[in-house]
């Protein structure tokens, strides 16, 4: 572990402290230690247990108290579990640059177990954290055609649930990064964005209301728009 990093960031949080922010600290957001990504990163079974020491360490050395209170209050485990498989595994974009569905699913799998052991360590470590993960959220749509809506509702529960259904038991909070809908059998009338994505700001609604079955806080952890007029925002 690099002690330069860690305290690094505790000057980071101080900052945030001393101009009244509340610190949101994400424990990982996609990249992995060369060494990790070598034994497969988190396709391989044991990850969970890599990724959970490596939690433990950041908790017990950023999470201390200070004359504030806690340094760390809220935790994000995961940043966009969804998204990373999605384009490492699916889509293959993004590496590990892989195109295998059956590795989606394990890799999934070994993220939601990675969860619920670092929320359980560090509930042992600060008890009176509030640990929860960054859920990527699009609003899907639909036209009348029947596939259009088979896979609108498939992508749904695939894409905005899946993952949380596994972690629902080891979640103070959800973080909801939200910035576009997608529609199946058709095209929206909506104004676009830079990066050609729709602006619908009603989906920020939406989603939240597909949340409301979890029974847990709500923060808005991403939520933006690629404009270069800012005229838009």
């Amino acid at each position: 572990f690099d002690d330069g990093a860690i305290e690094h960031y505790r000057k980071v949080l101080q900052a945030l402290r001393d101009r009244g922010l509340e610190p949101f600290v994400t424990l990982w957001h996609f990249t992995l230690p060369v060494w990790f990504s070598k034994m497969g990163g988190f396709e391989n079974k044991k990850s969970p247990f890599y990724f959970a020491r490596y939690c433990e360490y950041v908790v017990k050395n950023l999470g201390q108290s200070s004359e504030q209170g806690s340094a760390v209050r809220f935790w994000i485990t995961i940043n966009e579990p969804m998204v990373y498989v999605g384009f490492g595994y699916g889509i293959g974009s993004w590496p590990p640059f892989k195109r295998n569905f059956i590795k989606v699913w394990k890799v999934v799998d070994n993220l939601a177990m990675s969860h619920n052991i670092v929320y359980k360590k560090i509930k042992q470590i600060q008890p009176n954290a509030l640990i929860g993960m960054a859920a990527d959220q699009v609003n899907y749509q639909h036209n009348k055609n029947p596939l259009s809506i088979i896979l609108s509702i498939f992508m749904n529960w695939f894409r905005n649930h899946r993952f949380l259904n596994k972690v629902a038991l080891f979640q103070d909070f959800i973080g909801v990064n939200y910035y576009r809908p997608i529609m199946y059998g058709g095209r929206l009338d909506l104004e676009k964005s830079d990066m050609d994505w729709d602006i619908y700001p009603q989906g920020l609604h939406d989603v939240i209301m597909g949340l409301k079955r979890y029974q847990k806080p709500i923060y808005i952890t991403e939520n933006g728009i690629a404009d270069a007029s800012d005229t838009k925002r």
